[in-house]
């Protein structure tokens, strides 16, 4: 394995690539673009340098809209 498929980015480089401080923001920007993430035992994310240039091909399902049974009932 080569040594860039492990090279971690910095705290800063994840504030700085999500533009969130909180890990749970930062993830969730994380999951949107498809890159790969661990969540660390104190709640941080690792991020290697590879899962940033290399994101997943596939997008996020759209949630579901739930049916308005208001706009139903008359």
């Amino acid at each position: 394995m080569t040594a860039q498929l492990l090279d971690l980015i910095s705290q800063e480089e994840v504030k700085s690539l999500t533009g969130y401080e909180r890990p749970f923001d930062q993830a969730r920007v994380l999951r949107q673009h498809g890159i790969f993430y661990v969540e660390r035992k104190d709640g941080s994310l690792a991020v290697t340098l590879h899962a940033v240039h290399n994101p997943a091909p596939w997008k996020p399902k759209a949630k579901k809209s739930a049916i308005n049974l208001d706009a139903i009932a008359g």
